[in-house]
């Protein structure tokens, strides 16, 4: 299997060639603990695909509408306290379906988006990642993440605070970028490389932080 198809099975965001309503939210709330020694986080969450044929999802996300016909990215995004030591890649630990995986990288494009855009705190700040692009016929809606941090010393003894975002852009769009509010689509899914939605979920009135308390 080709690995674009892998990745459409995997995640598949829409069903039907994009022609039911389908968003990128979370499903179920993310959740976060400390692990090992070493004071080091990991933050556990699923995505899924809303309105598809097999979904079971929660919400239509932000956007409210479906990807269209043509290929797109997923986009991820933690905001997290400075000083966080975040991975360069991480890939799906599980998803539904006829196997596969999902992987996605750093995208600096990304998060300086969600930096100068998005709802972030004083001494905080957000990594972006981006997955190669996916086909959006694909049969499974779900795929499961668990992305390992290390924390900074000034938190250690304190509580960890992490919000994951989830989005995504058309793949033959020419930069990641937001527009003017992250929370809303910018251009149109299906048309010439310009669809894109930075945060699907949560909600704007959703946007909690995940604690851990820090142990020494």
């Amino acid at each position: 299997m080709k690995a674009g198809r892998i990745l459409a099975a995997t995640v598949a965001m829409v069903a039907m060639a994009g022609l039911m309503s389908g968003c990128v939210v979370f499903k179920g709330a993310p959740t976060a603990k400390q692990i090992g020694k070493k004071p080091r986080v990991q933050v556990a969450f699923t995505i899924c695909a809303s309105g598809g044929a097999k979904s079971n999802c929660p919400d239509l996300g932000n956007a409210g509408q479906g990807f269209g016909p043509d290929s797109w990215r997923v986009l991820i995004g933690l905001r997290v306290p400075k000083g966080t030591k975040a991975p360069q890649k991480f890939r799906a630990v599980k998803v539904n379906g006829d196997g596969g995986t999902v992987r996605l990288a750093r995208s600096p494009q990304y998060a300086s988006e969600l930096n100068s855009k998005a709802p972030k705190r004083k001494r905080f700040r957000y990594f972006g990642y981006i997955s190669n692009p996916v086909d959006p016929d694909g049969t499974t809606n779900a795929a499961r993440f668990k992305v390992k941090m290390r924390v900074p010393n000034s938190v250690v003894g304190k509580r960890f605070k992490v919000r994951p975002v989830v989005g995504a852009v058309q793949a033959t769009a020419p930069a990641v970028d937001c527009g003017n509010d992250p929370f809303t689509t910018r251009g149109v899914f299906g048309s010439e490389g310009d669809g894109t939605i930075c945060i699907d979920s949560p909600a704007p009135d959703a946007f909690r932080n995940i604690k851990v308390k820090i142990k020494r």
